[in-house]
């Protein structure tokens, strides 16, 4: 179980064992009790134990010191014990030895431990006095607690202590942590960096010594909440050391464990240039509104003031035909329509301007509608021109209800359609319209594509583009429009109209095969 050996024979350099009944100052069984319990607790304890005489001869060894040491009791039993210590300082060893039993107060410090094959393995040292039947001293205890599995975990949770910190070092965003007294406990270099100082000019002081009184209270009335329960995030203000004002979104919550109980962890988000530009942006927004409105009042009284002059052009033109009918010959009627046909023209030109002008800031009225219904309704309005140029409308399926702008989308269906007819050139001049629920395109797949066909005159891939544009109306010498004239702005309308809407439109066509327009109405 243990050894244990008289203190005489010890310093006589005898190894002769202790049997039961035999006394041994500062181990008798009166003063430690029954010889077995005292056996079972040597045997059973976790730290090393060792007793020496008041002259530093080891006594007795039990187990654990024997795993300590790296040898058995009976190898140690008789050793002076500073022959286990590094430094073989068997004069500062016996010195403490002298002052636990000359004193008879415990002793406890943190040294090394030198095993027998040399290892040192780092203890928690205990030295207490033993005494005798008439309370002398008899010896000393040592009792050696190891540390190497405390100095493992305490390396490990410094590891992961260092990692943790230098993940939030790396973080941009500011994060810190006050305990339940509101002071600051821990930080990132971000958090640091805004509070302009070192961590040491911190820790361990609140809010009250660095800022304003009203953003300390702030944040104190805040910090009071998330330590109740809740989980906070607030856009709140802080004024830097060099007196900079910020604006914060920080998010706030408490948590628990052993070593720092209660505390706080705050995540800051420097929103200050975001709201500085959201700031700007409000007033370049009130400019444009007020720019827009300028340029729709502008709008609206050229349109007046223009329109006015044309009506006056087309009333004169009017009555030198009708008051000089007969005196004016063929060539001067001629040049009368004509004069009154661009004048109507100019003003069908003021109108489409102003429409246009409108639709760039027009609400659209978003509601669910039957696509089959626009297309009859586009098809009873334009009955008569489709009979007069044996044209036709084709839906070859049902086409799906869509949440759209009726009124618009109307009127993107029937510039689209009015195209396909008015530029073809063929005895029959059809129009297919229909949807694909997905598309292949030359930008990706698309989702619920429209589109309008035609078999009409088609458009050189040069000028896909253009036919977008204002006023730009690609014309050939032969495009079956039979000499009519629009503005070029029906397919600029379609193009903003779907734009606003948040859907894209784009074409296939080659000339002589026809024009194909796919359109979506959303994104």
């Amino acid at each position: 179980m243990f050894a244990i050996f008289s203190p005489q024979a010890a310093m006589e350099g005898k190894s002769t064992p202790m049997t039961r009944g035999q006394r041994t100052p500062g181990l008798d069984t009166h003063a430690f009790g029954d010889r077995r319990l005292l056996e079972a607790i040597f045997g059973a304890a976790e730290e090393a134990i060792l007793a020496t005489t008041t002259r530093g001869i080891i006594s007795a060894c039990n187990t654990a010191a024997e795993r300590l040491l790296g040898l058995k009791a009976a190898a140690a039993l008789g050793l002076h014990i500073s022959s286990i210590f590094p430094s073989d300082d068997t004069n500062g060893v016996q010195a403490a030895i002298d002052r636990v039993a000359s004193g008879g107060k415990t002793e406890i410090c943190e040294t090394w431990v030198k095993a027998s094959d040399g290892r040192l393995v780092e203890c928690r040292l205990v030295r207490a006095l033993i005494r005798d039947d008439e309370g002398d001293a008899a010896g000393v205890l040592h009792i050696a607690h190891d540390l190497t599995p405390r100095r493992a975990s305490e390396k490990r949770i410094d590891d992961a202590r260092k990692y943790l910190n230098d993940v939030l070092d790396h973080i941009p965003d500011p994060i810190f942590m006050k305990d339940r007294e509101h002071r600051w406990i821990g930080g990132n270099l971000a958090f640091w960096d805004l509070l302009g100082g070192s961590p040491e000019k911190f820790i361990g002081k609140s809010d009250y010594e660095f800022f304003p009184q009203a953003e300390a209270d702030h944040f104190w009335a805040i910090d009071d909440r998330v330590f109740k329960g809740e989980t906070i995030t607030t856009e709140e203000f802080l004024t830097d050391h060099k007196g900079d004002r910020h604006v914060l979104s920080t998010k706030k919550a408490a948590f628990s464990n052993e070593m720092e109980g209660r505390f706080l962890v705050g995540v800051i988000h420097d929103i200050t240039h975001l709201k500085n530009t959201e700031d700007h942006l409000r007033k370049y927004v009130r400019k444009l509104e007020q720019s827009n409105q300028d340029l729709d009042d502008a709008a609206a009284m050229a349109s007046h003031d223009l329109k006015e002059p044309l009506r006056g052009l087309v009333y004169q033109a009017a009555f030198l035909k009708e008051d000089y009918a007969g005196k004016i010959d063929a060539a001067g009627v001629e040049r009368l329509d004509r004069m009154m046909a661009l004048a109507e023209r100019m003003d069908r030109l003021i109108d489409d301007l102003l429409y246009f002008s409108q639709l760039a800031h027009a609400e659209m009225a978003m509601t669910p509608t039957d696509m089959n219904e626009v297309v009859r309704e586009i098809q009873a309005m334009m009955a008569t021109q489709l009979a007069d140029c044996n044209g036709r409308i084709i839906v070859p399926a049902p086409l799906p209800e869509t949440v759209c702008d009726r009124q618009k989308v109307t009127e993107v269906f029937r510039n689209l359609i009015a195209n396909g007819i008015r530029y073809n050139d063929k005895p029959e001049r059809n129009v297919e319209i229909g949807f694909f629920e997905n598309r292949e395109t030359p930008q990706g797949p698309r989702k619920d594509v429209y589109y309008v066909k035609d078999n009409g005159v088609g458009i050189d891939p040069a000028h896909h583009h253009d036919v977008f544009g204002l006023f730009r109306r690609i014309r050939r010498a032969n495009d079956g429009s039979n000499g009519a004239r629009g503005t070029g702005m029906g397919l600029t309308f379609v193009k903003k109209i779907i734009e606003r809407g948040g859907g894209s439109i784009w074409l296939d066509s080659a000339p002589g095969e026809g024009t194909t327009f796919y359109f979506t109405l959303c994104a």
